[in-house]
């Protein structure tokens, strides 16, 4: 099954080369003057429509909120607490030959 994979793998990248060092894959760049669909967005969500009182913005976290909240949707609640409070992170310490080299938020200077 692996000469498989590796073959079909092989003709799927046939011919192409990859960068050389220090080379872009755009070049030019995103275009001037395009918008990125975030911004799009960002800038409706603090719109206020018509005939209300409440942005999209205000509008939509007040329904979020309401599934979370009054529906119980769990896996909601879990999300809205990630990206309030932010997800634990996991410390990590890098032992070598016994000796601990660094420790999570440690810096060498």
């Amino acid at each position: 099954m692996e000469n498989t994979l590796t073959v079909s793998k092989q003709s799927k990248y046939k011919g192409l080369r990859p960068y050389k060092k220090g080379q872009s894959g755009n070049p030019e760049g995103r275009p001037v003057g395009s918008v990125s669909v975030t911004s799009m967005v960002k800038r409706k969500l603090q719109e206020i429509p018509e005939g209300q009182k409440k942005t999209y913005l205000e509008i939509l976290v007040s329904k979020i909120l309401q599934k979370a909240i009054v529906d119980g949707d769990q896996q909601l609640i879990r999300a809205i607490w990630a990206y309030s409070d932010g997800m634990p992170r996991k410390g990590v310490d890098i032992v070598s030959e016994e000796k601990e080299i660094l420790k999570e938020g440690q810096i060498d200077e």
